[in-house]
C-alpha cells in the first residue's frame, strides 16, 4: 500500500526558428528555459509521518560535519534559472549543393529524476533507510550474523541521536546540463554516392554523482565522525567529456544496391561511469575510494569504445526470364540485406578485496593473443599485484595503481544476414516470406572477464554473446 505521495513541480517553454541568412547560408537559432521543482514528499496519513529528510548541506568534508536538518517540505531548493541557447548552420559551399558545411551547438537540461530521492524516503528521521556497521562498530552492538531488522531498530533508537538520514543531498543540487557540438561536411561524390564525415562531442556538466560519506579509515578502521552514520551523498560534481570523429559513406540504391559504411573514432571520460541515472544503476560505477578526490578517479566512461565501424547493405535481385509469369514468381522477388558490425574492447576495471591492486606490468596486462577455444586467458595475473588489505577496516592499506577502468575487454565483431523473397498473388496483394540470420557466422563473441584479483580465474573469459540465432517470418501485405 502506497503511504506517502510525493510531488516535483517543473515547467518550461522554447523559441527556435530557422532563418536563411543568405542564398547559400540557413541559421538555426533557439533558446529553451526549463524551471525544475524540488521533490517533497509527505504521508498520506496522520499515522504515516513519512518525508525526505534531508540535511543543510555538507559544511566540513573532511571530519563530515553537516547542517541541521532541513524543514522536511523544503528538503532541497528548486532550480529556477536554465537556460538552453541553440545554434546550428547549413552552409552551401558550391553552386550545384553538392558541398555542405554543417556545424552547431546546444545546451540540454536533464531536470531532476525523482528515482534519486522517492527510495531515500524515511518514516522517522531518527531512523535511517539503511545501515553499514563497521567491525568495530557491530562488536559495540553485540551483532552477529544473521541480522535482522527488528535486531537493529531497538539499539539505533536507543541511541536517541538527532536526524541522521543514510542519503543526503546538496540541498542545492542543480539540473545536470549536457553542451553538444558537431562541426562537419557532407559531400556528393557522385550522384548517389556521398560522403559524411564530423567532429562530434559533448560536455556533461553537474551530472549527479553517488559517493559514499563518512566511510571508516584505512588503516584505523574508525570512522572520521564517529557520531555519524555512513550513507550516500548526492551532488553535481560528476563531469564528463566525449569527443568523435563520425564518418559515413551512403550509396543510394543503384543496380539494386544500397549500401551504408560507419566508422565512429572517440573517447569518452567521467569519473564514475558518465550517467544521470539515479544511485547506482545505468552505467554508473560506484568508483569513488576517496571522498574528497574526486578529480583522480577521472577514466574512460562505461560503454566507451575507441572505435566502431557498421556496414550494412540491401540488394534487390534482378529478375531472369522476365517476360515469364512463372520465371517471375521463382527467380524474381529476391532480397538480400545485412549488418556487419565492429567495434574495439569496452572500459575493464579490476578490482580485489578491499579495493584495487597495482598493475605492476601494463604494458602485458593483456594477453594479446586470447580469444580462441582454449585460450581464454585474456588478462595476465602475473601483471598485478594484490595491495594488503588491513583487517579493522577491510579495505587495503593504500589506494592500488589501477584506476576505476584502466584497461579495455577483447573487441567484438559481428554479422545479421536477411534472405527474402515475395510472391505476387494478386495486383496489389503480395506474400513475403523472410529469414534472418542473427550472428549467421555463428562467431563466438567474447564480452565478459573475471576481474577480481583475489576471485577464482581471474582474468579469464566469463561470457559470451548470443549464438546463431534464426527467425522465419511470413507475412500478407495488400
Amino acid at each position: 500500500m502506497d503511504i506517502l505521495v510525493w510531488s516535483m513541480n517543473s515547467f518550461g517553454f522554447f523559441v527556435q526558428d530557422d532563418w536563411r541568412a543568405t542564398r547559400k547560408l540557413v541559421l538555426n537559432l533557439g533558446l529553451r528555459y526549463d524551471r525544475y521543482g524540488a521533490f517533497v514528499a509527505k504521508g498520506k496519513f496522520a499515522d504515516t509521518p513519512a518525508a525526505f529528510f534531508n540535511l543543510d548541506g555538507l559544511l566540513d568534508p573532511a571530519n563530515f560535519i553537516w547542517g541541521p536538518l532541513r524543514d522536511p517540505m523544503k528538503p532541497m531548493k528548486s532550480d529556477n534559472m536554465n537556460l538552453g541557447p541553440r545554434f546550428g548552420f547549413a552552409y552551401t559551399a558550391d553552386s550545384r549543393g553538392n558541398f555542405v558545411v554543417r556545424g552547431g551547438f546546444g545546451v540540454n537540461f536533464s531536470g531532476f529524476d525523482a528515482a534519486h530521492w522517492e527510495n531515500q524516503v524515511g518514516r522517522r528521521q531518527e531512523l535511517p533507510y539503511n545501515l553499514t556497521f563497521s567491525r568495530a562498530e557491530s562488536a559495540a552492538l553485540g551483532l552477529r550474523f544473521p541480522v535482522y531488522n527488528e535486531d537493529v531498530v531497538p539499539l539505533i533508537l536507543a541511541q536517541n541521536r538527532p536526524a541522521r538520514p543514510s542519503a543526503r543531498v546538496n540541498p542545492n543540487f542543480e539540473s545536470p546540463y549536457a553542451m553538444n557540438y558537431t562541426l562537419g561536411i557532407q559531400r556528393a561524390l557522385t550522384s548517389t554516392l556521398v560522403l559524411e564525415t564530423a567532429f562530434v562531442g559533448s560536455r556533461g556538466v553537474k551530472f549527479n554523482m553517488v559517493r559514499v560519506f563518512n566511510k571508516t579509515d584505512r588503516l584505523t578502521g574508525s570512522r572520521p565522525n564517529p557520531a555519524d552514520i555512513q550513507g550516500s551523498y548526492i551532488d553535481n560534481s560528476q563531469q564528463t567529456n566525449y569527443n568523435s570523429w563520425q564518418t559515413s559513406l551512403k550509396q543510394r540504391l543503384t543496380r539494386g544496391l544500397a549500401l551504408n559504411v560507419h566508422h565512429t573514432w572517440g573517447k569518452a571520460l567521467s569519473y564514475t561511469g558518465g550517467d544521470v541515472a539515479p544511485g547506482y544503476m545505468g552505467d554508473t560505477r560506484g568508483s569513488i575510494e576517496d571522498f574528497n578526490n574526486v578529480k583522480i578517479e577521472r577514466s574512460l566512461s562505461t560503454g566507451d569504445a575507441a572505435h566502431s565501424v557498421s556496414i550494412d547493405w540491401v540488394y534487390q535481385a534482378p529478375t531472369p526470364f522476365a517476360n515469364s509469369a512463372a520465371g517471375r514468381q521463382v527467380l524474381g522477388g529476391w532480397q538480400v540485406s545485412g549488418i556487419w558490425k565492429a567495434r574495439t574492447g569496452l572500459p575493464l576495471g579490476v578490482s580485489q578485496t578491499g579495493g584495487r591492486p597495482d598493475i605492476i606490468d601494463f604494458g602485458n596486462a593483456v594477453n594479446t593473443n586470447c580469444c580462441s577455444f582454449g585460450n581464454l586467458q585474456y588478462l595476465n595475473p602475473a601483471a598485478f599485484q594484490r595491495v594488503t588489505v588491513i583487517t579493522a577496516s577491510g579495505q587495503t592499506f593504500q589506494r592500488g595503481h589501477a584506476n576505476s577502468a584502466p584497461l579495455r575487454g577483447p573487441g567484438i565483431w559481428n554479422v545479421d544476414l536477411s534472405l527474402g523473397k515475395s510472391f505476387a498473388l494478386r495486383e496489389n496483394t503480395k506474400l513475403e516470406l523472410k529469414a534472418d540470420m542473427l550472428n549467421a557466422l555463428n562467431h563466438t563473441q567474447y564480452t565478459a572477464v573475471a576481474t577480481n584479483l583475489t576471485g577464482i580465474g581471474f582474468g579469464g573469459v566469463t561470457g559470451t554473446a548470443s549464438a546463431r540465432v534464426v527467425q522465419l517470418q511470413l507475412r500478407l501485405a495488400f
